[in-house]
């Protein structure tokens, strides 16, 4: 990389962060619908912010999103509307208040080949389980809330490792969206306070379409396919926008949160309620 590229890069990632911040300011006003919330921020670097929709401290449910490779502070307000729509499907499932959290309080890889290491994950493990206590304390109702880890992508390894190990995180359930690997072997290895081991398939979620290039790595760089039956977790249905030219589809990657798309409505049944039936 020349130094001219270099201070183009820095450029583009100055201007992408202003443009958020902008847009992040425009979505904080009592009309704004659901309700935005900055819960925390940091320019430096690539950037970090954590943005609820919704108010956390009083839903009846709260859903913390944790995206993956790429995210930072300039690409937020994508993460933001997939947080917006979870709410709104988990509110479509019968919830009677909800909240999502865009969790990029982490340094996430910056490019694809980065996404083959672990250390992006390994060095936020403590953020994410410190964030999640921090969640629960300050709720209004305490226990009687119901908290969940949404996760995709390589933010679903960051995720694992925060519950598995020595680790546990303080959530009542985890939905993991298109991994590339977990690096635990089973749904029983993962670890949320308070939920005995036996439970655990009834607490982790998961789906991948079968056309995303990304959800069929896992085996290749990280291990345990949380989509695998031998994985068990609760496996509920992504349809597959197959192309005709290719094997694999790379958009698909990215339509977990398509409006109308039968994933989000099945994050928003989950949302809402321990047991949903997602066989329709």
């Amino acid at each position: 990389m020349t130094a001219q590229d270099d201070w183009q890069r820095q450029v583009d990632t100055a201007r992408a962060k202003i443009a958020a911040l902008s847009d992040i300011d425009s979505t904080l006003t009592i009309d704004h619908v659901p309700p935005t919330y900055l819960m925390g921020l940091d320019i430096t670097g690539r950037g970090r912010a954590i943005i609820a929709s919704g108010d956390p401290d009083t839903a009846e449910v709260v859903a913390t999103y944790v995206p993956g490779t790429g995210s930072e502070l300039g690409k937020i307000q994508g993460d933001v509307e997939r947080s917006e729509r979870m709410v709104q499907s988990a509110l479509n499932a019968g919830a009677g208040s909800a909240a999502s959290i865009t969790w990029v309080g982490y340094t996430s890889p910056p490019t694809i080949p980065e996404a083959a290491k672990e250390a992006y994950a390994d060095q936020s493990v403590d953020t994410l389980d410190q964030f999640m206590t921090g969640l629960r304390a300050s709720h209004q109702d305490g226990q009687s809330f119901r908290s969940l880890v949404v996760s995709h992508s390589y933010g679903t390894l960051l995720v694992a490792h925060a519950a598995s190990g020595d680790h546990s995180l303080d959530a009542d359930a985890l939905i993991l969206v298109a991994s590339p690997g977990t690096d635990v072997q089973s749904a029983q290895d993962l670890h949320l306070t308070g939920v005995p081991a036996q439970q655990m398939h009834d607490r982790v979620f998961a789906t991948a379409s079968a056309v995303d290039p990304v959800a069929d790595t896992p085996g290749f760089i990280f291990s345990g396919d949380p989509t695998h039956s031998d994985f068990g977790a609760t496996v509920f249905h992504t349809e597959a926008h197959v192309d005709p030219d290719w094997i694999y589809n790379p958009a698909d990657h990215s339509a977990y949160w398509d409006l109308k798309s039968e994933s989000l409505r099945d994050i928003g049944a989950i949302m809402a309620t321990p047991r949903p039936d997602l066989t329709q």
